[in-house]
């Protein structure tokens, strides 16, 4: 029996080692806007009203539904490159691949897109340092890779954009300004009952400007004047008691990191407001949300919880 137990316990660790979250250490940017909560007296946006409105009658339903729950049809699946994971050629050829995006990935031989028609992946790779995303990825037969966008950002870097004043890191860029570690809620992190960093919200309609951190935005929205542009920061504002509300323990986790951090609006869906999860049926794990989270996890809170952050304002005061 007690070869067997040590059998069985030298098999989880390996199981461990090779799953794709398990070192949040390394999923997570050295420093800056994106990891820097917000200070409970974070100046409020004088069109704060009026855009929170925009937002509770633009979304149906008035929420913030949870994207990828389920088959995880439109979650991004999540890998990480192990010592032993050969480098394989990347075409980045669309006109939203930065020029920074390596000719070579290391993506693990099982790794897949969604078949959707974003069909996004993101890679950690802590030997080269950075976290990356693909947009439209696939693999040839020949076992290399294209995509036709993507994003890359340096872990030791404080995770803006090179093109924006305060980023530390040139090569960073891709995904007008928004980078994968933010993109992709991990499960991961909420399995350990903290996220430390801000989100990505999509919402059905954004205005047809950016604003700080982003570096640019859709060719198509809106010019309502009610409207966020992209890289609006929204928060659960502090003074509202998240523990009213009724939340599974995993959805508290996330209203907690919105509130804390907030959620910054990165992209437009055309449908329901949205926050991705990781696509963990894909990147090997098996259904790991179903049992924690619905879409629907955060319907008690409403758009009305929230505010809206002056406009292009950094915590860390590093862009002024």
């Amino acid at each position: 029996m007690r070869v067997v137990a040590r059998t069985l316990g030298w098999i989880a660790l390996l199981l461990a080692l090779t799953s794709c979250a398990n070192d949040p250490e390394i999923f997570s940017l050295d420093r800056g806007y994106w990891n820097t909560p917000l200070p409970p007296d974070a100046p409020r946006d004088p069109r704060s009203a009026s855009m929170i409105s925009w937002l509770a009658e633009d979304n149906s339903p008035p929420y913030l539904r949870i994207s990828g729950i389920g088959d995880g049809e439109w979650g991004s699946p999540v890998f990480v490159a192990q010592d032993d994971t050969p480098a394989r050629p990347l075409a980045c050829d669309g006109g939203s691949c930065p020029p920074s995006m390596p000719e070579e990935i290391r993506l693990p031989s099982e790794a897949r897109p969604p078949g959707t028609s974003d069909a996004t992946i993101t890679l950690y790779d802590e030997r080269r340092g950075y976290v990356l995303g693909l947009w439209r990825a696939s693999q040839e037969p020949d076992g290399s890779w294209a995509a036709q966008g993507g994003d890359i950002y340096y872990l030791d870097s404080n995770g803006l954009a090179g093109s924006l004043a305060g980023s530390d890191e040139p090569r960073n860029g891709g995904h007008r300004g928004l980078n994968s570690m933010v993109r992709v809620l991990r499960y991961d992190e909420v399995d350990s009952g903290t996220i430390d960093h801000v989100l990505e919200v999509f919402v059905n309609t954004a205005r047809m400007e950016h604003v700080f951190p982003m570096t640019g935005h859709e060719d198509h929205g809106t010019w309502h004047r009610d409207a966020p542009p992209e890289g609006t920061r929204i928060r659960i504002m502090p003074s509202v008691d998240v523990d009213s509300f009724d939340l599974s323990p995993a959805a508290k986790v996330i209203a907690t990191a919105l509130q804390r951090y907030g959620a910054v609006i990165g992209d437009q869906t055309g449908g329901p407001a949205t926050i991705g999860v990781e696509n963990t049926i894909l990147s090997g794990q098996g259904d790991l949300w179903t049992s924690v989270l619905t879409a629907d996890a955060l319907a008690d809170i409403p758009f009305e919880a929230f505010e809206v952050i002056e406009l292009g304002y950094d915590p860390t005061g590093e862009s002024s």
